[in-house]
């Protein structure tokens, strides 16, 4: 369905180039990744997409990788599985634009290490809060 609605953007005269990702539908000219597809086979894909854009200008360049991150983000925020093809292509290109390779998701360490002395008020409530957890011994897992 996506390629359908890529087709008839691309037919209307006018109407691609005002979107803004004009630029980038020769990027998103192959087919929307299998599900299940391999980690070389997207960055082959990826890669052969890349080489046909033939864009010199590193301006160009530049800009059209932010406007893939935008767009993949875009797409991301409203609904994420009706999207997940195409989200997987775009993060495919990005990547490989950008590092060379499709790159996985690395979690980052988001708890502080306790530190003495708050000036805020809230804070120093939170860290007394956490002493007395700590010596209660609960289970202080935090699930997203």
């Amino acid at each position: 369905e996506l390629c359908a609605v890529r087709e008839r953007l691309e037919e209307e005269g006018a109407l691609l180039p005002a979107s803004g990702v004009g630029s980038l539908s020769p990027l998103l000219r192959w087919p929307l990744p299998a599900a299940g597809m391999d980690e070389a086979a997207l960055a082959a894909e990826a890669r052969a997409a890349i080489a046909a854009w033939q864009v010199e200008d590193a301006d160009e360049r530049t800009a059209a990788l932010r406007k893939l991150g935008c767009l993949r983000e875009q797409c991301q925020r409203h609904a994420y599985q009706a999207y997940q093809p195409l989200m997987t292509k775009l993060a495919a290109v990005y990547d490989v634009m950008l590092y060379g390779a499709p790159q996985r998701l690395e979690c980052e360490e988001i708890h502080a290490p306790p530190r003495e002395g708050y000036e805020s008020r809230l804070m120093q409530l939170s860290a007394e809060a956490d002493k007395v957890l700590d010596e209660s011994q609960v289970d202080r897992t935090l699930y997203f």
